[in-house]
Order: C-alpha cells, then sequence, then structure tokens
C-alpha cells in the first residue's frame, strides 16, 4: 500500500468520482430508474473501484529512478525524469534535535532549526540547493573556473581571486592534482604547477619555460 503523502493525486479524482457514482447509484435506486440504466451504473461503478484499487497497489519508483510524472515517485517529487526526496530544502523549518532526516541535505541546524545546504555529492536540483552553489547533473560539485565565489573552499581549484570574486586557476608553484588546475596549463611529475616545457602547445609566451 502507498503511504499517502506518495499517493498520487489523480487517485484522490478517481476516489471522488466513486463516491459520486455510489451516490447517483443510490438515487437512480430510489427514484426507481429502470433496471438497464442501473446495471450500466453498477458496472461503471466496479470499473472506477478496480482502476482505484489498481493504482494505489502498484510499485512506485524510489529517490534516482527515473520517472515522467510525480505521481510515478515514492517521495511523489519527479524532476526531469528523476525521482528526488521531498525533504526539507535550505532555510526551511526541520527538528534541530532530530537526525538531520527530514532535510534534503540530511542536515539540520541545531541552533535554529532550518535546513542546510548539501555539501559536495548531494543531491541537488538547483545551485541554491548546494553548499557551494553549485548544481552539476543533480549532484552538488565545487565550482569552476571563472564562476563567482567568496571563499577559496568552493572553487574546484581553491583559488578565489580576492579582486575580481571569481575562481581562478593556480598560479605557478601551487600544488596540483592535474595540468587543468593550473593557470600555466601544465601540472609537473611533483605535483606542482609549472611553466610548459619546450615543444608543449601553449596559449601565452608567459606559460612557456
Amino acid at each position: 500500500m502507498i503511504p499517502s503523502k506518495a499517493a498520487p493525486k489523480y487517485a484522490l479524482s478517481l476516489l471522488l468520482l466513486l463516491l459520486l457514482s455510489v451516490f447517483a447509484i443510490s438515487t437512480s435506486a430510489a427514484s426507481g430508474t429502470n433496471v438497464s440504466q442501473q446495471q450500466r451504473s453498477n458496472s461503471r461503478l466496479d470499473d472506477i473501484s478496480r482502476a482505484y484499487g489498481q493504482l494505489l497497489s502498484r510499485d512506485l519508483t524510489g529517490t534516482g529512478g527515473a520517472c515522467v510524472r510525480n505521481s510515478d515517485c515514492k517521495t511523489n517529487t519527479c524532476y526531469q525524469g528523476k525521482c528526488f526526496p521531498n525533504r526539507g530544502q535550505p532555510d526551511q523549518n526541520c527538528n534541530p534535535a532530530g537526525d538531520g532526516s527530514d532535510c534534503n541535505s540530511g542536515k539540520c541546524n541545531s541552533a535554529n532549526g532550518l535546513c542546510l545546504a548539501s555539501d559536495i555529492g548531494g543531491d541537488c536540483r538547483s545551485d541554491d540547493q548546494c553548499a557551494s552553489g553549485s548544481c552539476n547533473n543533480y549532484v552538488c560539485t565545487l565550482r569552476s573556473t571563472g564562476t563567482a565565489c567568496d571563499a577559496g573552499g568552493i572553487c574546484a581549484t581553491g583559488q578565489c581571486d580576492t579582486t575580481s570574486n571569481m575562481c581562478i586557476f593556480k598560479p605557478l608553484g601551487a600544488a596540483c592534482g592535474s595540468s587543468a588546475d593550473c593557470d600555466s596549463g601544465a601540472c609537473n611529475g611533483d605535483g606542482v604547477c609549472a611553466l610548459q616545457a619546450l615543444g608543449a602547445p601553449c596559449a601565452y609566451d608567459s606559460r612557456c619555460e
């Protein structure tokens, strides 16, 4: 049986139609409606009842599964073909004494009882659901070079220019994980941003040895 909060909205319409049909049949019987008409009403009532039962007993898709509409999901939340949790978003109320399960991020601020934004790797549908302010392919990520920042920790390179407030590449001598981290376009074997070697492709003279 589907939990009431996840029951498809149109199930309520079917239930209402079912009740109206019962009322119509009762009224018809009381007013002496002919047998043929009453049989058709009974048949329709059976069809509606059967459809309503099938609707409530069908399996719904869990979080992360494919969907077409909200009613396909156990959480009743379908976004761009994927089922998402239907829990509190950043700055929405939550139980400060709880475990955070009432928040999409899994974290509730115990000081003010408001949901916190999701950390890197958390589920998201928009940038404002992420602590980093960056949601890519429904996952919270660090901000890419050239995007706005106010702290180095939210930039993929770990570098936020305090003048432009933009994420920038790492300078020469900075530790790096790949050449894509470096302004010079070269991360050497020691894991440090370095100038490009002779013969390597480059965009500026200043990036060459």
